[in-house]
């Protein structure tokens, strides 16, 4: 009874993570239409370049916090020493990669002599406390110390919201990145004073070992990168900065609908590594099935509560931006087809299988290009850029569900994988041709919500069962 009420604690502390997320989410939200009102499209499409780059600053570290959440699981299950020397090999590493950093900066407005390199230097000053950030978000989510990622995220979206509101209307995009730096600079701060006797040492074995797992899960993630930003380019070549600020705000918005399901799966992600690490399970396959069906139904949700919502949101308080509309859409459904491999995806890794992931993440890229090409001669525009992003991760997540399969049972199976995805698919094909023929808010909301009863009301009646697999995985 005992062991039931302490997975109950850990699954309500999950909830309440999730929750306040929200609350720190929310003054993300308003600090993301304080930057499109302030900004304009063509400043906030400028904004977005600058923050695909800092994106690709975190790639520096070579993936090592990527590996430092799996070895740490696995470490420290040996010996609490064994998992604090993994700790601090890592935060030793990104101390030194933090002076790559500072050379770069001082090189950016050595060679620009302008506001781009002003904006470039600042952006890798940034980076430095955004990879110790994420360092921290990632050490406290390890120790189960879910109150101080809260505080971390409840800290730094208020303090950058208040900044950027006193900042922008003067300073415009170097108020905001003024921001970040400062509020990179607290976190910081509040990070070593929290954490357990930090110190800067390095271990060659361990770095060795967490940069020899950490390049392949570094190119996997990269690949997201490299997507995102064949859709800018695509964008900037064949459109305007506005376009570009319509798709980088509807962007922003799936992130801020998906919020709850992947503050739910950040925190379940070091537990998953270890539960999955094993080289043959026979219930593997049931777990895994259920546990993506139920992660579909709460998908499935939020993506109808958002197709609701959205476009009155839109009208009322943010009209310049009805551009966006389609284009959210779209990527709402791209983001969440891609989510659904997540379990498959911890699978992988954790049993070291992850160049598996590389290859494919290359095909997808290639399959990007082509469609997003294709969608624009067609005359879809920006929506054909969607369009082409959807389809992508569709095959992509299918493919990576398929590798689970075939590492679970010794054999591939894509009917299998395919038939799990059959109701997403119809979803993101009923909902593709409504956003490309231009159906009416009410018919494609209501539309949506009848499709999201008949393909999901079964599962509903059998979500408790579901619950209780999370409960007792936990």
């Amino acid at each position: 009874m005992k062991f039931k009420n302490l997975k109950g604690n850990k699954l309500a502390r999950i909830f309440q993570y999730s929750l306040i997320k929200y609350l720190a989410l929310a003054f993300a939200f308003l600090k993301g239409l304080i930057n499109a009102k302030f900004l304009g499209p063509e400043l906030l499409g400028i904004l977005g370049n600058l923050t695909l780059v800092l994106g690709y600053t975190s790639y520096a570290n070579l993936g090592i916090i990527y590996s430092m959440n799996r070895e740490y699981v696995l470490e420290e299950e040996k010996s609490i020493d064994k998992g604090e020397r993994v700790l601090n090999t890592t935060f030793t590493s990104l101390f030194i990669i933090s002076i790559l950093f500072i050379i770069l900066s001082i090189l950016s407005i050595l060679i620009y002599r302008n506001t781009f390199g002003i904006y470039l230097a600042l952006i890798f000053i940034i980076a430095i406390f955004e990879q110790f950030k994420n360092y921290f978000t990632n050490y406290f989510r390890l120790i189960d110390n879910y109150n101080m990622i809260n505080l971390v995220e409840v800290i730094y979206n208020i303090i950058s919201f208040i900044l950027t509101f006193i900042l922008i209307n003067d300073f415009k995009i170097y108020g905001v990145l003024i921001s970040m730096l400062i509020c990179g600079i607290i976190i910081l701060i509040l990070g070593i004073v929290k954490s357990r006797n930090i110190k800067l040492k390095i271990e060659k074995r361990i770095l060795k070992n967490l940069i020899s797992i950490g390049i392949p899960l570094l190119i996997y993630n990269l690949g997201f990168y490299i997507l995102t930003t064949i859709d800018r380019w695509i964008i900037i070549k064949y459109f305007t900065d506005a376009d570009l600020g319509y798709y980088t705000f509807a962007n922003n918005m799936v992130s801020a609908t998906l919020v709850f399901i992947t503050s739910m799966l950040f925190l379940l992600y070091p537990k998953l590594i270890k539960n999955f690490n094993e080289e043959k399970n026979r219930n593997i396959l049931i777990i895994l099935n259920r546990y993506t069906r139920l992660l579909e139904i709460a998908c499935a949700i939020f993506f109808t509560v958002g197709v609701v919502i959205f476009k009155p949101f839109i009208d009322i308080f943010l009209d310049k931006y009805v551009g966006s509309i389609e284009i959210y859409m779209l990527l709402l459904l791209a983001v969440i087809v891609n989510t659904l491999s997540y379990f498959a995806n911890c699978y992988i890794v954790s049993n070291r299988k992850q160049k598996f992931l590389v290859y494919l993440q290359g095909m997808s890229i290639l399959v990007n290009l082509i469609c997003n090409i294709i969608f624009v001669k067609l005359g879809l525009g920006v929506k054909g850029v969607a369009l082409g992003t959807l389809i992508t991760n569709t095959i992509y997540s299918i493919m990576q569900y398929n590798i689970f399969i075939k590492l679970a049972k010794g054999k591939s199976d894509v009917t299998s994988a395919i038939r799990l995805y059959i109701r997403i698919i119809l979803y993101s094909i009923f909902i593709s041709v409504m956003m490309i023929t231009g159906v009416s808010y009410i018919i494609y909301s209501i539309s949506t919500i009848l499709l999201t009863i008949v393909l999901y009301i079964g599962e509903l009646k059998n979500i408790k069962s579901h619950i209780n697999l999370i409960k007792n995985s936990i």
